[in-house]
């Protein structure tokens, strides 16, 4: 299985996106990268593997494949898959990223939407009415003529595109989202799922409200479930991923404190000092100093 790297495709550091129209004739092998790819299928029909899950995919169909997962394509006999990509590494949107995570339609698209995807007990996916192929096709052929005329202030220009773009698309999926979920099946399952997405996304503001829309549960039904299958709370679990990633980013690089704090999700420093020792018997900078000795 390949690896894509952002320096193969993305047009700079400074700047980590690229876009481009591929038509997909023959099957792509499975693969994965190091950035986001969203993708608008134009034109065509065929299959889409996902994590070890295959979909069938057509005409007005978009999704977003996060860093590092596993797909491939296929293609359908006698058809040809035309289809808008849309690469850039999160870093791309940072502070935009930190508005948008507030808006609720935002969050269920581009995070819980590729994990419920992949959930068998889910199906969905955002698939757009005519009108709306029309305009998600005119905003990306506006993209794509930015990106290739590189013109004065196309950077600036793309950033706001892309924006409008994951705005419109998230409208557009709370729209259609009521009817994705199709059966809890087994508990453990569900709830295996739900900690996995938890922890792939421990550093955004992830709530609770967020994650029973995602289960199609009430709150007082998942915290139930949850805490039997984890022993925890959902605040107690998020918190405890967020601490196990600072404690990686404690030891494994030198960046600041207050720094780390804000990267693993927590807002307020004196919340992250108190909620670190809590958990590991440690303030975060003698955390630091003790895995220093060790070494």
């Amino acid at each position: 299985m390949s690896r894509l790297t952002n320096n193969q495709f993305l047009e700079s550091l400074a700047f980590p996106f690229f876009m481009q129209i591929y038509k997909i004739t023959s099957a792509i092998d499975l693969h994965s990268h190091e950035f986001v790819e969203l993708v608008f299928v134009r034109k065509g029909r065929g299959r889409h593997s996902y994590c070890g899950e295959n979909f069938a995919i057509s005409e007005g169909d978009v999704f977003v494949i996060e860093p590092e997962a596993e797909h491939a394509y296929d293609i359908e006999p006698n058809h040809t898959l035309e289809v808008y990509n849309v690469l850039f590494h999160p870093s791309f949107l940072t502070n935009e990223m930190r508005a948008l995570a507030e808006v609720e339609s935002f969050v269920d698209f581009y995070y819980m939407e590729p994990f419920i995807r992949n959930a068998v007990m889910f199906r969905t996916r955002l698939s757009l009415p005519a009108a709306q192929r029309t305009e998600a096709d005119f905003l990306l052929r506006n993209m794509l003529a930015e990106f290739t005329g590189k013109n004065s202030g196309y950077r600036i220009l793309l950033r706001t595109k892309l924006i409008e773009l994951l705005v419109f698309l998230s409208r557009g999926y709370a729209i259609r989202k009521a009817d994705e979920f199709v059966e809890q099946g087994d508990n453990a399952a569900l709830m295996k799922r739900t900690c996995e997405f938890i922890a792939a996304h421990c550093d955004k503001p992830l709530t609770l409200d967020q994650v029973c829309r995602m289960c199609g549960l009430g709150s007082t039904a998942f915290t139930i479930k949850f805490k039997h299958y984890t022993g925890r709370t959902f605040l107690e679990y998020r918190n405890e991923m967020r601490i196990r990633l600072s404690e990686m980013l404690l030891a494994q690089t030198n960046r600041k404190i207050i720094s780390i704090a804000l990267e693993t999700g927590f807002e307020d420093i004196s919340h992250f000092n108190r909620t670190f020792k809590q958990f590991t018997g440690f303030t975060p900078k003698a955390y630091r100093l003790r895995k220093n000795q060790i070494k």
